[in-house]
């Protein structure tokens, strides 16, 4: 009997649900305080998983995430054990992992922010910052309607601030993502 065979006759798959477009916007919910509360990740499944159901709870306007992580450019080289295979090359100093870690980020992290979110988000251009501490940073600013009509937001404004930070020291990833009511 194959997996297939198995999985329907039980009657439970394993595929993950996938997120939905978000279309109609319902009014704001009430929250305790103006400032959402940090929910910290360390894979990007739990973080995706955490946009989409904050879409479907409609707290998508409300939220502020940390994800910290390694990117998979760096498992693959490093055979999915960074602690123990970690290179020092693979760090922000060296050009071509930052060269793989901006791909990484514009055609990976950021379409997966948009797909899980159910928002059509315009990130735009990332402004780069270099720190005297060894960071690099990305920052990425939405305050569009994100692809939604005016007649359809019912006074729900809101912008998005990502923040995409790499470190001289090793090679995890911090993203900071925050949606904040306006």
């Amino acid at each position: 009997m194959t997996k297939k065979d198995k999985e329907h006759k039980s009657g439970y798959t394993t595929a993950p649900t996938e997120p939905t477009k978000l279309v109609e916007i319902k009014d704001r919910p009430k929250h305790k305080s103006d400032d959402p509360p940090l929910r910290k990740f360390d894979n990007l499944e739990a973080f995706e998983s955490y946009l989409k159901d904050e879409t479907w709870d409609n707290e998508f306007d409300y939220i502020h995430a940390q994800l910290v992580y390694y990117p998979p450019f760096v498992l693959h080289e490093c055979h999915d054990d960074p602690e123990n295979n970690f290179k020092p090359s693979m760090t922000n100093l060296n050009k071509k992992f930052l060269r793989n870690l901006h791909h990484h980020v514009d055609r990976h992290l950021l379409v997966e922010i948009k797909r899980y979110s159910g928002v059509e988000y315009d990130f735009g251009k990332s402004v780069e910052e270099h720190t005297a501490d060894g960071k690099v940073k990305w920052h990425f600013k939405d305050e569009s309607n994100h692809g939604i009509p005016e007649e359809s937001l019912h006074d729900r404004k809101w912008k998005l601030e990502l923040t995409v930070e790499s470190h001289s020291n090793d090679s995890l990833i911090v993203v900071d993502l925050q949606t904040v009511p306006l």
